[in-house]
């Protein structure tokens, strides 16, 4: 459907119509496949990990406790993933288009990053502070006994908020290699952290290692962008990261 209808308006354009070499199509090509096969690979490790988690407690617990995650993640994620994604698809071209300028760059990533906190950080407290109820509406009573794990999760989310907009600076200055190192390192700390914490916290443990693992991909990514493009964050943006700690702390 969508092959159709793009075929079918961009027709409509009046342009002028060449020929192009099988070599340099291949040449020219060659990079955005890479790129897309970098994030493609990111996401298969992502499926593969989520995937491990909910056979382990499957294993470990049963059924009724995977449930219990899935509903936690899926609240908690895709919720989150929601604002992201709205801003991203209008963030990423404008990021990629000044990529070789270091202080536009600077400057864009530091407006994002302050449009995201103001945007997701009332969300991220609200579900804070309303966890039971979310899950009480959404589901039923007895999926409140999530709450916990919950809360580590919206936790959690506050440091992926913070730490998505630099991650596309990476693929924003054609780094696919190491934004697929990145994201194996977390999703390798994620379930490793999933293993052998739960032992000590239990279900609740899957929530702890999320947090732990968006503290450490935060440093991690924020190490790349200060080598990319000397990144730091503006005295705006710590104000507002600040207030946001403060919040979820009083929460």
């Amino acid at each position: 459907t969508i092959l159709f209808f793009a075929t079918k308006y961009v027709r409509k354009i009046d342009f002028k119509r060449v020929k192009v070499e099988n070599s340099i199509a291949y040449r020219n090509g060659l990079a955005n496949l890479k790129f897309g096969l970098f994030v493609l690979g990111g996401s298969i490790i992502n499926n593969s990990s989520m995937f491990f988690i909910k056979s382990f407690i499957g294993h470990r617990l049963d059924i009724g406790e995977v449930g219990i995650f899935q509903s936690v993640s899926t609240i908690t994620m895709v919720y989150i993933a929601l604002i992201l994604k709205a801003m991203g698809n209008d963030y990423f071209p404008r990021l990629c288009s000044i990529a070789g300028n270091n202080f536009t760059v600077r400057r864009l990533v530091n407006q994002q990053t302050y449009i995201a906190a103001v945007i997701a950080i009332p969300v991220i407290v609200g579900m804070f502070s309303f966890s039971s109820l979310v899950l009480h509406v959404l589901y039923t009573d007895e999926f409140i006994t999530g709450t916990t794990l919950m809360r580590w999760y919206i936790t959690g989310s506050f440091f992926k908020l913070l730490s998505w907009p630099m991650a596309f600076i990476l693929l924003a200055k054609g780094k696919g290699i190491h934004y697929f190192i990145a994201e194996t390192l977390f999703f390798l700390i994620y379930t490793g952290f999933s293993y052998f914490l739960f032992p000590y916290f239990g279900l609740n443990a899957i929530g702890v290692a999320y947090l732990i693992s968006y503290v450490i991909y935060l440093v991690i990514i924020f190490a790349y962008a200060i080598k990319l493009c000397q990144f730091r964050w503006s005295k705006q943006n710590l104000s507002v990261c600040i207030a946001g700690i403060i919040f979820l702390g009083v929460a």
